[in-house]
C-alpha cells in the first residue's frame, strides 16, 4: 500500500497538480474490479521490487502468493466456482488467474535461481549452540533468583503492615 500511494501520488501530481489524501485509498481503490486489467497496478509492483528493489525470485514467489490470497480474499463474493466439482477456486475471477500466472512464472524462475543467501552462515557448530543455551539458562536463573527475593520482600513488607494495622485495633 506504501509503494501504491507513492506512485498514485506522484501519477495524480503529473496529471492535475491535485494532492490525493490517503485516507481515501483501500484495497478497492487499488483493485477496482475482478478483470485482468486490474492486476496492472500490482504487476508495476512486481516490477518495482524486481527492477528498484532487486528482489530475489523466492521472494517475489512468496509476495506474489499472498497478494493471490489477499485478492481472494476481495473477490470472496465475485467467484461461482464450485471447487467441489472440480473446478479450480476462483478461476472465473481474471485477475487471480493474471496473479496465479505471474506466480507460476516466478516459481519457475526461483527453481533455477541460485540460494540468495549463504546457507553456511545460517548454522552454528554444536559447541556454540550449548554456549548459547548455558548462557541463556544462567541469565534465567538469575533473573528467577532477583524476582523471588523481590516477591518475598514484598509478601514480608504486606505482612508486617497487616500485622501492625492489627496492633492499632
Amino acid at each position: 500500500l506504501g509503494w501504491y500511494i507513492s506512485e498514485e501520488k506522484l501519477r495524480l501530481s503529473n496529471e492535475n497538480g491535485q494532492a490525493i489524501e490517503n485516507s481515501s485509498l483501500s484495497l478497492l481503490s487499488i483493485i477496482k474490479d475482478k478483470e485482468r486489467e486490474s492486476a496492472s497496478d500490482l504487476f508495476n509492483f512486481v516490477l518495482f521490487l524486481r527492477k528498484e528493489r532487486n528482489v530475489s525470485d523466492s521472494y517475489e514467489a512468496n509476495m506474489l502468493r499472498g497478494l493471490i490470497k489477499l485478492i481472494k480474499f476481495r473477490f470472496v463474493e465475485d467467484s461461482s466456482a464450485d471447487p467441489s466439482y472440480g473446478e479450480k477456486s476462483f478461476h472465473d475471477v481474471p485477475v487471480i488467474r493474471e496473479l496465479r500466472r505471474l506466480h507460476r512464472d516466478a516459481n519457475q524462475r526461483q527453481k533455477l535461481s541460485p540460494r540468495s543467501s549463504d546457507e553456511g552462515l545460517k548454522w552454528i557448530d554444536w559447541e556454540e549452540y550449548l554456549s548459547v543455551v548455558e548462557s541463556v539458562k544462567n541469565e534465567l536463573e538469575s533473573r528467577i533468583k532477583i524476582f523471588t527475593e523481590k516477591e518475598a520482600n514484598r509478601l514480608i513488607a504486606n505482612n508486617s503492615k497487616k500485622g501492625s494495622t492489627k496492633q492499632k485495633a
